[in-house]
């Protein structure tokens, strides 16, 4: 573990570059990003994970054949600056404590509120117990996606959910490990045997777990400020027999892909506990580099912010706008206790390369 040196202090330059392959403007009509000033303060790192995930995002970022700027309200950014911008993260974390400034700009992400406020959560890979052959235990299908669309007629829930034949990956115990594998967007199997199995969420043709977050919202289960999937699966969990009333859920309508045998996200890049986050891609980068400064409440209600690094791995369809951001938790039951606990705000500033504004 290491120290490095960073602070913020909010800055109104406007900037111009002359990198082609990015540029900052304070003169826009939407303004996502303000350029600050990185001054000093502490903040943990640790070398050896950060080295790993370094290496997961130069390797997503060079098989990307995007050369050309995106823009992303105020910001106009290529991947090539992404690239030089994870390689300007690698000589600070070598640096042995040197001012982060000195290799690398910082602009605040706007939030949910304009103001910089970014609501935190987490999430996680569950793994559920399966079985080869259906029996009174395992009797829920899991299905891999079919290679034609399929004409599903939408059935009462408890009736027999074995139509589709051919398709079955494995038997579950419960609906709500299905649907939890869903609501996560992955899972892993584990067969008798032991062998573990990854399964990414591909679709379904009755519902998505869209549908739930509207009813329990209509219902004033939660607020749609208060919504999360580590709340809906905590409800879920009280409430299993609601499970089929509400959704009339029938597993022969939601279908998984086969995946690597371990946890990856946009790309294939290789998720990392603490450090993957997702967010909404349409208005931050994918492969982008964060600052994030997250305020902890414990149980005596102190506060504490949390200053870290954070890579954009991941996106989910339940992260929408610049306010949200979702931060992997890892795999298993610990991890997911870790992930469902997990609810903090704070704010978001994306790292770019340093280049020659003025």
């Amino acid at each position: 573990m290491m120290f490095l040196c960073i602070a913020i202090q909010q800055c109104r330059e406007v900037g111009d570059s002359a990198d082609r392959g990015f540029y900052y403007t304070e003169d826009s009509i939407f303004q996502l990003y303000t350029k600050d000033d990185i001054k000093s303060v502490e903040i943990a790192v640790n070398k050896n994970f950060v080295k790993k995930v370094i290496k997961d995002n130069k390797e997503y970022l060079g098989k990307r054949k995007d050369y050309e700027k995106k823009i992303y309200g105020n910001i106009y950014l290529s991947n090539d600056h992404l690239l030089k911008t994870i390689e300007a993260v690698e000589e600070w974390t070598n640096s042995q404590g040197s001012n982060i400034s000195e290799y690398l700009d910082a602009y605040m992400i706007s939030g949910r509120d304009t103001q910089g406020t970014v609501d935190f959560s987490g999430y996680f890979i569950p793994v559920i117990k399966v079985s080869n052959f259906r029996d009174s235990v395992y009797k829920y299908p899991i299905y891999k996606q079919p290679e034609v669309e399929l004409c599903i007629d939408e059935k009462a829930a408890g009736q027999d959910t074995s139509v589709v034949t051919g398709l079955q990956v494995a038997w579950a115990s419960s609906l709500i490990d299905i649907f939890h594998m869903q609501i996560e967007g992955a899972g892993f199997i584990e067969f008798p045997d032991g062998e573990k199995e990854m399964l990414v969420y591909y679709g379904d043709y009755v519902y998505s777990p869209e549908y739930l977050s509207k009813y329990l919202i209509e219902k004033g289960i939660f607020t749609a400020e208060d919504m999360s999937s580590g709340k809906i699966m905590k409800w879920i969990s009280e409430n299993p027999d609601s499970l089929n009333k509400v959704l009339a859920i029938d597993p022969a309508d939601i279908f998984f892909i086969r995946s690597r045998n371990i946890p990856v996200g946009i790309g294939s890049v290789i998720l990392t506990e603490g450090f993957s986050v997702a967010v909404d891609t349409s208005h931050i980068p994918a492969g982008s580099v964060l600052l994030a400064e997250i305020v902890m409440t414990d149980e005596q209600g102190n506060k504490k912010k949390d200053l870290r690094l954070l890579f954009v791995q991941d996106t989910g369809k339940s992260v929408k706008g610049p306010g949200m951001a979702d931060m992997f938790f890892g795999v298993g039951a610990e991890s997911g206790k870790k992930a469902r606990m997990f609810h903090a705000e704070g704010r978001l500033w994306l790292l770019a390369a340093k280049t020659d504004t003025r």
